[in-house]
Formats: C-alpha cells, structure tokens, sequence
C-alpha cells in the first residue's frame, strides 16, 4: 500500500510529491462525499459541476450550500467556463473590498484620538 502510494505521488505530484497526501476509499461516491464534507468551502466558494453528472458529484452540493457556497450546473462545457470566471471574479472583487473597508468605528476612533491630542 505504501509503495502504490508513493507511486501515485511521484506521477502526479514529481518533486513536490511530500507535499500531497493519497488517501484511498472505496469508490467515487466516497472519495466526493469525504471531498465534499471537508472542503473548506464558505461564502466566496462556487461548486460548479455540468449538469449530466454522477448523483455522487450532485450530492456536494449539500455540505457545500451549507457552508455558504453557491452551486451551479452547466449544459456546456463553454458554459462551466463562462461560471468559473464569474465566479472567480466576484470573489476577487469581494476580496478587494473587504481590504479597502476600514475596520467598523476606525474612522471614529482616529477622529477621537486626534481631538484628544489637542486638548
């Protein structure tokens, strides 16, 4: 078990193969689900899938809805596409607003500090 392991890292992973864990279970269905329970997925995240697919890969989107992350179905492999980028996009530009919002009553707080200062 171990030799196939580190077989598997070295095809896939090469050089950075200590990087990377294999974890092996019974199937597919499995191998989502235990995916799907413990993705770090939250608000910012998008589970995109083409809408003819395995019931397994349907069923993520359970835990990750749960966790606050939008899920979408595609016809079109363009249109999976066309969602990633969306989807990357509106969490880039969340990002970029939550580093410009000052902290809740810094404003107020830098104000203060500097009245005080001239007293």
């Amino acid at each position: 078990l171990d030799r196939a392991r580190s077989l598997v890292l070295a095809h896939f992973c090469g050089s950075h193969a200590p990087d990377w864990e294999v974890i092996w279970t019974a199937g597919a269905t499995a191998s989502l689900r235990l995916v799907a329970e413990h993705f770090q997925f939250c608000g910012r995240s998008a589970l995109l899938m083409p809408s003819a697919c395995h019931t397994s890969v349907l069923g993520m989107r359970g835990p990750a809805s749960g966790r606050g992350a939008t899920c979408r179905c595609a016809d079109r492999p363009g249109d999976l596409l066309r969602l990633a980028a969306q989807a990357t996009e509106a969490a880039e530009a969340e990002a970029a607003e939550a580093e410009v919002e000052p902290a809740a009553g810094s404003e107020a707080a830098a104000g203060a500090g500097a009245e005080a200062e001239t007293r």
